[in-house]
């Protein structure tokens, strides 16, 4: 599990950080950016690569509802959390509520 996110986050901050440090707008960073979204699947088929002789992802495609609804719900209301909060500070109105 450690390779498979050093191998996606890893991969991915360290294009951002390169686009960070391009002119905005750059087409390279626009390009690089859209790179970033294939990390994670080449992180999984890299890590699939280096274990074929012994699973090292095993995971099911399940959802355990019964056990682990607490933590679908905070998943749930973080991410409307988040993008009500990211809705609101785009269009300024948390700066013009007060």
């Amino acid at each position: 599990m450690g390779g498979y996110l050093l191998l996606s986050y890893g991969t991915a901050w360290g294009i951002w950080l390169m686009c960070g440090m391009m002119p905005p707008g750059a087409v390279t960073a626009q390009l690089l950016n859209t790179v970033v979204m294939w990390t994670p699947a080449l992180a999984v088929w890299l890590m699939w690569l280096a274990g074929r002789r012994r699973p090292v992802l095993s995971f099911s495609l399940r959802p355990a509802l019964r056990r682990n609804w607490k933590w679908y719900l905070a998943a749930w209301a973080l991410s409307l959390a988040a993008a009500v909060l990211g809705a609101c500070g785009e269009t300024g109105y948390l700066r013009n509520a007060g």
